[in-house]
């Protein structure tokens, strides 16, 4: 296919189709500065304007000399006028939980049977919108918690595990893990291995949908790229939702520069009213799609069994902890379909793709871990799968033995 050609089926709805048949199939959330906005947090520029505002108050002539520099070292600057007490006090204040806590479209969000969701946001309200919409408490921690990392990894071969939301540039409750200065960054993704060996496996296992996130962070970037590299896809993997710019020859190279660097399918919305409006009214759409392609007749995901049992076997604590071991993996595997595409659009599904990806474990030396996700994809698409999808596992759990020895 050459550029042009590209480009034209860019513009199509394909990638929203897309887009709807990865989220059915368990793909993760991740949320930029931009979804918390629509609660009425600041985003990254008015973030600086308020560290600088308390740092004028400290060395106004200091703060003249490094306007215009690179944002991350004017962090640093700032960090440095006010001393770490000051400077964690101004972010705490930042991102302190508002009344009320959440907007209503955040609802919308977190009812999106997203598997995982992964937020560079330092508050707390996607947390506080799963609580409103499952009546449960939501499982969240910072990324630099190693204990909770390990748990979380060690769950992800796992059916019927609820949800975690995973904030990896730390949060208000434990705010010497926040990331914002350029020193911060360098200790998060230069210093700290296990965080980006965790984001680069994340991404080349893992389908991610970006949703109020910039793609202009170049740490950022990089690992992403480097999991590109490694996984080496046959087409683009995660999405993003962006608005579109006003030329559509800017958002046809655009697209394809995104595709073909990052391996991410951009999914636009009309911006033009720069209220961000057309955005949720998208996600809105996003979440009734997803819903109409789930599989027919009622479902239970796993977020919603705690409320359920809670409800239903209040009374007796020993069967509801049986319960909860228990039915989670009934529940997954039949509350997630396999795939929504279309043969006349794609002849490669979602799980076909997903069981190439998981080969590069096999490479990478981690046989067990390949085993395992391997044997998720039969379970979660249990009674869905092709003859040619079934003897794909079957070789590749073999080799995987194999390779062991």
């Amino acid at each position: 296919m050459d550029a042009a050609q590209e480009a034209n089926l860019s513009v199509s709805n394909e990638a929203y189709l897309q887009l709807i048949s990865a989220i059915v199939d368990g793909a993760v959330l991740f949320a930029g500065a931009g979804s918390s906005c629509r609660a009425g947090y600041p985003g990254w520029s008015n973030l600086l304007a308020e560290l600088e505002s308390e740092a004028l108050k400290v060395d106004e002539l200091r703060v003249h000399e490094i306007r215009g520099i690179n944002p991350l070292l004017q962090a640093d600057t700032y960090k440095e006028l006010l001393g770490i007490q000051k400077y964690q006090q101004v972010l705490c204040r930042l991102y302190a939980p508002k009344d009320p806590a959440h907007h209503a479209d955040h609802e919308v969000l977190v009812s999106i049977p997203f598997r995982n969701v992964l937020t560079t946001n330092y508050d707390r309200v996607l947390e506080s919108a799963h609580q409103r919409y499952y009546d449960q408490a939501a499982s969240t921690f910072d990324v630099d918690d190693s204990q909770k990392l390990t748990e979380y990894q060690e769950q992800q071969g796992l059916q019927g595990v609820i949800r975690s939301y995973v904030h990896l540039h730390g949060s208000v409750d434990r705010p010497d893990g926040i990331v914002l200065s350029d020193g911060e960054y360098k200790k998060r993704y230069h210093q700290e291995t296990v965080f980006r060996d965790f984001l680069r496996n994340m991404f080349i296992v893992q389908r991610l949908v970006f949703v109020g996130f910039s793609l202009e962070d170049e740490e950022f970037k990089a690992v992403l790229r480097e999991a590109g590299a490694r996984a080496n896809p046959s087409g683009p993997r995660h999405f993003a939702i962006v608005p579109k710019p006003e030329e559509d020859s800017v958002a046809r190279t655009e697209i394809i520069n995104v595709r073909r660097t990052y391996g991410i399918e951009l999914v636009y919305y009309d911006n033009t009213s720069n209220d961000y409006e057309e955005l949720w009214a998208l996600i809105r759409r996003i979440q009734a799609d997803v819903e109409s392609a789930m599989p027919s007749g009622s479902y239970l995901r796993p977020e919603s069994l705690p409320s359920l049992l809670d409800q239903l076997l209040a009374e007796h604590p020993k069967l509801r902890q049986d319960a909860e071991r228990l039915l989670p993996d009934f529940i997954n595997r039949n509350a997630i379909s396999a795939t929504i595409f279309n043969a006349s659009t794609s002849s490669v599904s979602a799980v076909d793709t997903e069981i190439d990806d998981v080969f590069q474990f096999i490479s990478d030396g981690l046989s067990d871990f390949a085993i395992k996700k391997y044997e998720a994809i039969r379970s979660r698409n249990d009674g869905r799968l092709t003859t040619k999808q079934e003897y794909r596992l079957d070789a590749n759990i073999g080799h995987a033995h194999y390779a062991k020895h």
